[in-house]
């Protein structure tokens, strides 16, 4: 999930803070560089997905790429 603020990079916004977040999910994150932030998809509609992030809920869109690979 891109993140336009940039205090906010990788994984500093306290995952933790993340229901189930775990170490593994942190490696896995830990692989992308760049203005990131960690989150759990808790709800998806047909081209919506409700995040979970650091302290708050997020509606994430899914792209045509994205909806091709998931079929």
């Amino acid at each position: 999930m891109n993140n336009h603020n940039d205090k906010e990079s990788s994984v500093h916004c306290d995952p933790n803070k993340i229901p189930g977040w775990n170490e593994d999910l942190e490696l896995a994150f830990s692989a992308y560089k760049g203005p990131y932030t960690p989150g759990r998809v808790a709800l998806r509609h047909k081209t919506v997905c409700e995040v979970l992030v650091s302290g708050a809920v997020v509606q994430a869109g899914i792209s045509g790429a994205l909806l091709k690979i998931g079929k």
